[in-house]
């Protein structure tokens, strides 16, 4: 902004006011912080995300990499664990399964929708050779494996809980796949919930041995 000089005809260049020059100055740091800060909140945000599926993948693959029902081994205490489903039927085996992973899945604080068992034929795969001390029931016996399917709705550490569960208790439970999707999908505009509902699809097997 300038001026003329009334004596000397010539321009006068006017500075701004010190309390405008402060002001602006602030403004501009605030705008400069508040973006600054919503960049690494968002970093955060993500990274937060991948380390929980990270974590939801480890656990699929420790569930993968567990020995098999046939390579049973006793614990340190000497007592046997037994990997397979218990039931004096096929249909009690599949019961006893279902019962299993509906209350894994709700004492994670999950919503149940749904929960179906699907009994499949003999397996086609060779049985492992029998121990020497096998008794004489449990040697030729055939193991049938029985599939599940379970819906559920929960948080990232409700759906954490599940797997653990499952893939580190008794009987074995093997995870199959696992789909995973918000419940309710973030709309153009909207900010992204930090810790959102999930819809989660988990087929798994397990093991009975008749």
């Amino acid at each position: 902004m300038t001026m003329t000089d009334a004596t000397a005809g010539g321009p006068v260049v006017t500075a701004w006011p010190r309390s405008l020059a402060v002001a602006v100055f602030v403004a501009l740091m605030l705008v400069g912080g508040v973006v600054s800060w919503t960049f690494w909140q968002g970093i955060f945000d993500a990274r937060s995300d991948i380390d929980a599926r990270e974590d939801l993948v480890a656990g699929l693959q420790r569930a993968q990499s567990r020995l098999s029902p046939e390579s049973a081994h006793p614990g340190e205490t000497g007592e046997v664990r037994n990997p397979y489903l218990t039931g004096e039927t096929e249909t009690i085996a599949a019961a006893n399964l279902q019962t299993l992973v509906l209350q894994v899945a709700e004492a994670a604080g999950t919503t149940v929708s749904s929960a179906q068992v699907k009994p499949r034929a003999v397996i086609d795969q060779p049985a492992a050779p029998e121990p020497a001390d096998a008794s004489a029931a449990d040697k030729g016996a055939a193991d049938r494996q029985i599939d599940m399917e379970v819906i559920f709705d929960g948080k990232i550490a409700d759906i954490q809980k599940v797997l653990f569960t499952l893939e580190t208790g008794l009987p074995y439970i093997f995870v199959d796949e696992m789909q995973m999707q918000p419940t309710k999908p973030s709309q153009p505009g909207e900010a992204e919930e930090p810790d959102p509902q999930l819809h989660v699809v988990l087929t798994m097997h397990a093991f009975w041995r008749s």
